[in-house]
């Protein structure tokens, strides 16, 4: 028995609950940035549709199209500890 293949063009699914846990700003992207953002690329200002209410600079947030479909998230790396002065070799 064969099954039907999705093709390349199938996105993976985001569970519903997963992102959401960790990041509590939410991002809308206009459609005419959506790919730019699937692509990897950066999302200009203009690219933006709206944004939650007191939104604290350098936070998770979950990037959803205009149409509340989720897109993704963008999560902040956990802080990393001071390295010491000769770490880099030039002491």
């Amino acid at each position: 028995m064969r099954r039907a293949a999705l093709g390349p063009s199938a996105p993976p699914s985001i569970p519903p609950s997963a992102p959401r846990a960790r990041a509590r700003a939410q991002v809308w992207v206009k459609p005419t940035a959506e790919m730019q953002y699937l692509y990897g690329n950066h999302v200009l200002k203009s690219g933006l549709g709206r944004i939650t209410e007191a939104t604290p600079a350098y936070t998770g947030v979950v990037v959803y199209s205009m149409t509340d479909v989720p897109l993704g998230a963008v999560l902040r790396p956990p802080a990393c500890p001071p390295a010491a002065p000769d770490a880099c070799g030039f002491a």
